[in-house]
This record gives C-alpha cells, structure tokens and sequence, in this order.
C-alpha cells in the first residue's frame, strides 16, 4: 500500500458499529457495562478511543429543557446519580412534570422543577418492561406475554387494556408505541412471508377509563405500513404534526 493510500486510509472515517448512524452506535455502547470495557476494547481502535472519551461517560446523563417559552428556552444537562450511570436504561417516559428512567434493575425519577432525583416506587418498576409512552396521564407498556397494559401513577397500579383480547395480533417483542392525538399508535415488525425482510406493522387504539376506573381499548385499525431489508429494527416511535 502506497503511502498516500495509507493516509487516506487513516483520514477515512469509520462507524463505531457498521452500518449505524455513529449516535445511534455510541447510546448502544453505553448501556455496556464497565466490567465489559476490557473485551469491548479489543473490537476496534474507534471503540478503544471512545472507552476513554468523556462523551461515552455523559450519553448516560439527561437533557432538559428546564424552561416552559420556545424562544428563552435552552438545554442543560442534568448529571444523573452516579449510581445509575452503570445500569442499561431500557425506557423512559414524561409523566406529569416527573421524568421516569428505568433501568434493567431499578428506575429513577426526576422532577425539574426542583432539581430532585428519586426512585420509583416498586410496583412501577416490578410492571414497567419494555419501550412505552404516556396517553391521557396513563403510561402503557406491554409486558412478556403480549398484554398491553397501563399504570395510573396517582393510583400507583397496574391494569390491562382490555376490550383488545379478539382484535389485536399478538406481539411478544420489538414493540414500541407513541401517543398519537389522545389514541395509542403501536408500532412492531414481524418477518416478511418471503423471509427476506422485515414488516413493520402499526395499529391504532382508542383508550379510555369506565366508570369503574378499568381500562378499555377500542381498536381503530391495523396493518402493514411498511417494509424494509432484514435485519432492520425498529429504535424508535414518535408522532409529529403536520
């Protein structure tokens, strides 16, 4: 190899993870834990050089935006306890004016307008598994068997959709949902029929309490709204306006 092929070689920039955006890659390497650093840093030299870089060390802290006017407003980052830098946060979600982080052993709240951290209750974090978001005050998440099911924090309990047993597939994982204008918009992927891609499927579901304070989903519609090469998941689910 020429030299200039070797400078050139050394000025070409390479991904911390082939085929991941370098942001996406580097929140994956930081839910690693420290007890792993020493194997992780024989994968590669930019993995190497990321595990003694600041910026893996700070992707587990939380950024708010502590001010309620879009044009003062300005992002801080909040150091999380130190405790819970280590831990693989699998979820968070806004609840109320508290934020909710949960980790693969123990969650934590925090309240900006105080600037107070705290741990959730237990029921909480026995129940909370997986990706969820927040409708209406509810948080839902679905747990191991498929169930959607959702937590009223000033109740501080759990209960299952119901009114979905009969209408909605099952999904035992890669599941993610968003509040889409008051209804939950669940978004999961399955493999193609053809073996050869991925199927992102997506229904929408109405929810709501009876008078009894049980929860009821109505579902509005379900279907296959996109597909893509095998091997792709889904990382995230948010709605926007149009």
């Amino acid at each position: 190899m020429s030299s200039s092929e070797a400078e050139a070689e050394t000025q070409t920039p390479h991904n911390l993870i082939p085929y991941l955006p370098d942001d996406v890659a580097l929140n994956c390497l930081a839910r690693i834990p420290r007890s792993h650093h020493p194997t992780l840093s024989l994968v590669s030299k930019p993995i190497r050089t990321l595990l003694s870089s600041p910026l893996l060390f700070t992707t587990n802290e939380v950024v708010i935006c502590p001010h309620c006017d879009p044009a003062a407003a300005r992002w801080e980052r909040v150091p999380s306890p130190a405790e819970m830098r280590e831990k693989w946060m699998h979820a968070s979600a806004v609840v109320g004016d508290t934020v909710y982080a949960m980790a693969d052993r123990g969650g934590i709240a925090f309240r900006p307008r105080i600037g107070a951290w705290e741990s959730v209750g237990g029921e909480l974090d026995l129940g909370w598994r997986g990706r969820a978001c927040v409708v209406e005050g509810v948080l839902y998440c679905y747990d191991y068997l498929g169930k959607i099911k959702g937590f009223d924090v000033g109740r501080g309990v759990w209960e299952e959709l119901k009114g979905l047993e009969k209408g909605l597939p099952r999904f035992l994982c890669g599941a993610t949902m968003a509040d889409l204008g008051g209804k939950l918009c669940v978004v999961w992927e399955c493999q193609g029929s053809s073996g050869k891609e991925i199927e992102i499927w997506c229904a929408e579901i109405g929810v709501k309490k009876n008078p009894d304070g049980e929860l009821l989903g109505q579902l509005g519609w379900f279907g296959k709204v996109l597909s893509l090469p095998k091997g792709s998941s889904i990382v995230h689910c948010s709605s926007v306006a149009v």
